[in-house]
């Protein structure tokens, strides 16, 4: 005997409602559990400190290593006295630039006189005590606006400053020089011969030398 319509349909509607319940109960079985949700609060973050390493130091002017050495001074002739005394000096020349006059000295007495013309307001003459280092019977000579040829018996007392004859002008007794001790001809040449280092018989020059010493040249203001 078949079942009739009204139960068919309640047996279909009960297995339909079965259907829902187990597919649920499924679900809810195979459903991970929700996690707990945590808000991140990170803590402030605080690194260590590295080692701190001083700011470096700026200076405006740098700090020398060491004070630069001071140069050498260039030879320094010592003033003379107002009337030089020698000692083991048998002869020695004078030149006195405030009267611009040369005086030959032996054995301590004045045995030459003589005007010069020394170096103009410009080109001073050194002032301090020499020696002749060399002689010259001639010597071409040049120097700021001018070209002298054959100036005669020259004697180089300190670098280029000398004792020479002077054929270009006749104003002895006042500056006119480059430096230099301008004399008459005549009276250079006298020194010339008296003074050391001798020259040789034939030569046209001589250095001093610790056997052939030069003159003591003495200029004062």
């Amino acid at each position: 005997m078949l079942p009739s319509k009204n139960w068919l349909g309640i047996a279909i509607v009960l297995l339909g409602m079965d259907l829902i319940l187990f597919v649920a109960l499924l679900s809810l079985l195979i459903m991970p559990s929700t996690p707990d949700f945590v808000n991140p609060m990170p803590s402030p973050f605080s690194p260590e400190p590295s080692p701190s390493t001083p700011p470096p130091v700026h200076s405006d002017s740098p700090t020398p290593l060491s004070s630069p050495p001071l140069p050498e001074p260039s030879p320094s002739p010592t003033p003379p006295l107002a009337t030089p005394t020698p000692q083991r000096e048998r002869k020695w020349i004078e030149v006195y630039l405030s009267r611009q006059k040369l005086v030959a000295y032996e054995d301590g007495k004045p045995v030459f006189e003589a005007l010069v013309s020394t170096g103009i307001a410009r080109y001073p003459t050194v002032v301090g005590r020499f020696r002749i280092y060399l002689k010259l019977l001639y010597s071409d000579m040049a120097g700021p606006g001018y070209y002298l040829r054959d100036v005669p018996y020259v004697m180089y007392f300190y670098r280029g400053y000398a004792l020479h004859g002077t054929y270009w002008h006749n104003n002895f007794g006042r500056p006119m020089s480059h430096g230099c001790v301008n004399l008459k001809v005549e009276d250079a040449r006298w020194l010339f011969y008296w003074t050391e280092p001798a020259l040789p018989v034939g030569a046209g020059f001589v250095y001093s030398s610790p056997d052939n010493p030069g003159t003591l040249v003495v200029i004062s203001p």
